[in-house]
């Protein structure tokens, strides 16, 4: 949602011009929030640009190819995020879509690859670097998917992750 759209008619601009301020919008199409079960979640070998591998981009604690090709990897060498105001953070739909688990249970130390507790890392990962920063948290409310012909409802849910 944020990544497709970056012109003028996209979220993250509209949230800029509403609120008066510079946006660096570091969204990347298709991520989640907790880690798919075929990604590495060594910091040093992290290869999924997922909410956590961005947190480890912004303090340059990940390999630098992780977001190379990416419009994110580039806006990220140009922000000083110690003066950042605000995070604003979103993750949820693509986690569904890739079942990811949901739960904070611990999966032989795996607690990145649920949805809950790698939300949780990232969020205490920005309070430890930038303690000044506010953080506002979204998630997907009501969704709808559809077959591709649109004529068939496969899903409908009222998401509510806290």
């Amino acid at each position: 949602i944020y990544d497709a759209v970056r012109d003028e008619t996209g979220i993250a601009y509209r949230v800029g011009v509403s609120l008066d301020a510079d946006v660096y919008n570091l969204a990347i199409g298709g991520t989640t929030a907790g880690l798919r079960n075929d990604k590495n979640s060594k910091k040093e070998e992290w290869n999924e640009p997922s909410f956590l591998g961005i947190c480890y981009s912004m303090v340059g604690e990940a390999p630098e190819s992780l977001l190379s090709g990416y419009k994110a990897g580039e806006i990220i060498k140009t922000c000083d995020f110690s003066k950042t105001d605000y995070f604003i953070i979103d993750y949820g739909t693509n986690d569904f879509l890739w079942y990811i688990p949901l739960g904070t249970d611990d999966y032989q130390g795996r607690y990145n690859y649920y949805f809950r507790s790698a939300y949780d890392m990232g969020i205490e990962f920005l309070q430890e670097h930038y303690p000044d920063a506010e953080i506002i948290l979204c998630t997907p409310y009501y969704e709808e998917f559809w077959s591709a012909d649109r004529s068939t409802a496969i899903f409908f849910r009222h998401s509510n992750f806290s």
